[in-house]
């Protein structure tokens, strides 16, 4: 369960890039797609704080299991605000706050920290993209100049 505990703290893009019209014929695309993402991104960044604050200040397993649990709800909702079902195009069912068994130790403590930071850094330069771009092509350049995504 170590290892998925950073996976599941990187919520933004991957629920929200499941919400993205891809490639309808005569849609607007990225326009249909940015104001749902860019509202949903806004949306994410307390849960990720509240996530942080709660993993800050962890001291045991069920702490972190609970602050674990913070932002596996957040993404169940977002799914189903979206209508995207529970397992996401590829059918894998998500973990459920129960289910959670993670065991607190200072190095998974400071990991899970160093995972939430790098996802709320790249939600906000997401957000900042999203705001700036009116294309496709200007958001994956505004990614690419943050150093979030590779160049083509």
């Amino acid at each position: 369960m170590k290892l998925a505990v950073p996976l599941l703290l990187l919520v933004s893009t991957g629920v929200f890039a499941q919400s993205a019209p891809q490639g309808r014929p005569g849609g607007a695309g990225f326009a249909e797609a940015k104001p749902v993402m860019l509202g949903m991104m806004e949306k994410s960044l307390p849960a990720m704080e509240e996530t942080r604050s709660c993993i800050e200040g962890s001291g045991n397993s069920q702490d972190l299991n609970r602050c674990a649990a913070i932002m596996l709800e957040f993404q169940r909702q977002a799914r189903a605000s979206m209508g995207i079902p529970e397992g996401g195009p590829h059918g894998k069912k998500p973990p459920k706050p129960e289910d959670l068994k993670l065991e607190w130790s200072p190095q998974l403590k400071q990991q899970m920290l160093k995972d939430i930071d790098r996802s709320i850094e790249g939600t906000r330069a997401m957000v900042g993209c999203l705001k700036s771009s009116d294309s496709g092509d200007q958001m994956e350049a505004c990614m690419e100049k943050t150093g979030l995504m590779k160049k083509r």
